[in-house]
C-alpha cells in the first residue's frame, strides 16, 4: 500500500488545513483500515471504480484543524 499527499491548502474562512491524499491499495481491507484511522478528519472519498490492474486508487480529502497540524513528516496527522 503506498500513501502520497499530492496538495494541501489552508482555508482563510476557517483555522484548518485541507489535504489531498491518494491511496494505492490491493486490498479493500487495506483501505477500509485506513479510512477507519481517518475518519474523524474525512471530507470525502472517492475509490477509482476502475478494476484493472494490481493497484487500486482512492482519493481522499482530510481537514486538518490548525491546532492539531503538526510540522514534522513523522507526525502523526490527528
Amino acid at each position: 500500500m503506498e500513501i502520497t499527499v499530492w496538495r494541501w491548502q489552508s482555508e482563510v474562512e476557517s483555522d484548518t488545513m485541507a489535504v489531498k491524499v491518494r491511496i494505492s491499495y490491493e486490498k479493500p481491507q487495506e483501505l477500509h483500515t485506513v479510512t477507519e484511522m481517518l475518519k474523524p478528519i474525512i471530507k470525502s472519498c472517492k475509490a477509482d471504480k476502475g478494476e484493472n490492474g494490481r493497484f487500486k486508487k482512492a482519493y481522499l480529502e482530510v481537514n486538518i484543524s490548525a491546532e492539531n497540524a503538526q510540522k514534522s513528516v513523522n507526525s502523526p496527522l490527528i
